[in-house]
């Protein structure tokens, strides 16, 4: 019994570990790029903002341009997790 078990368990894992781990590869690789194009994206604003002068920066401040470009990122940054796991999903389902 113990014998037709373990063989039940090897013939799913044999199939669905390679899968499981392409899959789950591509979507690092998915997520790993987004998240370095958005890291330039942070850099790129963070030293355009450092450049305005004080007066146009403490106006912005108060208009709440931080908490927009927070909310901004935190957008694409949920849409590059989504996107990565949906490439995980759709790996393993055509693999």
């Amino acid at each position: 019994m113990f014998q037709i078990i373990t063989n039940a368990i090897m013939f799913v894992m044999g199939s669905f570990g390679p899968r499981l781990l392409l899959s789950l590869g591509l979507s690092l690789g998915t997520y790993a790029g987004t998240s370095g194009v958005i890291d330039e994206i942070v850099v790129i604003v963070q030293s355009t903002y450092n450049g305005i002068p004080a007066d146009i920066l403490n106006l912005l401040n108060l208009a709440g341009f931080g908490h927009g470009f927070s909310i901004i990122l935190g957008s694409l940054v949920t849409k590059g997790v989504l996107t990565a796991g949906r490439a995980f999903i759709n790996k393993a389902a055509t693999v």
